[in-house]
């Protein structure tokens, strides 16, 4: 992706420094290639910055096919998932950023959340919205800066953010640098007598280039 191994141009503290918070950001279909066994995303703090930290994250994060696009993203949270939304993460996640910034500018992709539930995503059924729930933040305020970018060209609305206890929030053309892993999407099975050694069903997948979901203005 674009931003794999340079900075993005802009930062923020959305979603992970606000308690009570909710934040959707979509992904267009287009920057995917074919069919996925998506089972983790990351992301990282804003390179230049070298900013260290270590808090807990009480968090719920939904995965969604949906038929919503930059143009037509809604205030309200509802109206831009899909029929379809699964949980891919819930509970308390400690998260420890090292705060190192690499020879090219980059932070590492230290905030890390690996799926309980794999989402099976075909890009040829729609865009890819993420739903992030935040509950009570141990340390709110306190944790660096994200990587962020530019939507697209126009500045169409990429995400839709506010506090959890509203349905709908305000949008802007911001967006997470964003990092999926994914794992294979059907797994051989055993030969007779044989047991698979264990994690070796992931050997399949591995972590994706870091996607960089936008496009430099």
């Amino acid at each position: 992706g674009e931003y794999a191994t340079q900075d993005a141009p802009t930062q923020n503290h959305f979603p992970f420094s606000n308690a009570n918070f909710r934040y959707q950001q979509l992904y267009e279909a287009t920057l995917f290639s074919g069919p996925l066994n998506l089972s983790g995303v990351a992301f990282r703090n804003d390179g230049p910055l070298g900013t260290a930290a270590d808090t807990n994250f009480d968090i719920q994060i939904d995965f969604s096919i949906t038929q919503t696009t930059p143009g037509s993203i809604s205030t309200t949270y509802a109206d831009n998932l899909g029929p379809v939304t699964t949980t891919v993460f819930q509970g308390n996640q400690h998260a420890v950023v090292i705060g190192t910034v690499n020879p090219d500018g980059t932070a590492n992709f230290e905030i890390s959340f690996p799926f309980l539930v794999n989402f099976q995503y075909d890009p040829a059924l729609g865009n890819l919205l993420m739903d992030v729930r935040m509950g009570t933040h141990l340390t709110e305020g306190a944790f660096p800066t994200s990587d962020t970018y530019l939507g697209t060209q126009t500045l169409s609305p990429v995400r839709v953010f506010g506090p959890s206890n509203q349905v709908s929030g305000q949008t802007d053309s911001v967006g997470l640098v964003t990092q999926f892993t994914f794992g294979s999407a059907a797994p051989p099975p055993p030969r007779s007598g044989e047991v698979p050694e264990p994690g070796s069903i992931w050997l399949a997948g591995g972590a994706m280039a870091a996607w960089a979901m936008g496009r430099r203005l």
